[in-house]
């Protein structure tokens, strides 16, 4: 019997942002396609880890592979970035419906310290009894640590969990663990894979 529910934060409870940003930025730096995705990518990735939080901290060292782009240039484009993200209304509203208050809920993400900031902002902080993020944590998926550390806090066993994540690497790993898991994709299909796994 399922208990507990973790879910992944980016491209499952926050929509992403659009990729349109990113060519329309190569475009305007005359940089390689998908160079800025890259650096992006990467500011993201080492910053999950808690190497550092701020473009501050991370562009001034990564100017040789922006090309023309400035540390301000590069501030403003992530800002544009984060302006776009919206909370994935179609789930919430099911968590709201068919899960909250019924199953013990709590987060499972790669992402930076502000992640309760979005939590507060898109007003779903009070569905969640706990959060785990990796850059506070210093570990990350795949990583199986991470998941038992979750695990343990929450006080439950890996076959009385469900993770919902939108990456396959992570989901292997949960299911190696003994938990279930659900890869998230397209909203509907994903959706009803959960209510099958509850029921």
């Amino acid at each position: 019997m399922i208990k507990t529910i973790f879910f992944d934060f980016g491209r499952v409870l926050m929509s992403p942002a659009d990729d349109g940003l990113y060519e329309e930025n190569d475009r305007i730096f005359n940089l390689p396609p998908g160079r800025t995705g890259e650096l992006i990518n990467e500011f993201q990735s080492r910053g999950h880890l808690g190497e550092f939080t701020e473009m501050s901290e991370y562009w001034p060292k990564r100017t040789i592979d922006a090309g023309p782009m400035n540390f301000e240039q590069a501030l403003n484009f992530w800002q544009k970035v984060v302006s776009t993200r919206r909370s994935n209304a179609e789930l919430i509203n099911f968590i709201k419906k068919n899960l909250f208050k019924k199953f013990r809920l709590a987060i499972l993400s790669n992402f930076t310290p502000d992640l309760n900031e979005y939590l507060e902002k898109y007003k779903i902080s009070h569905f969640f009894e706990r959060v785990f993020i990796s850059a506070v944590l210093r570990m990350k998926k795949p990583d199986p640590a991470i998941y038992r550390h979750a695990l343990k806090e929450m006080d439950v066993l890996p076959r009385e969990s469900l993770f919902v994540d939108d990456k396959e690497e992570n989901i292997a790993t949960a299911r190696n663990l003994g938990m279930r898991g659900v890869v998230f994709g397209d909203a509907e299909k994903s959706m009803n894979e959960i209510i099958k796994i509850i029921i």
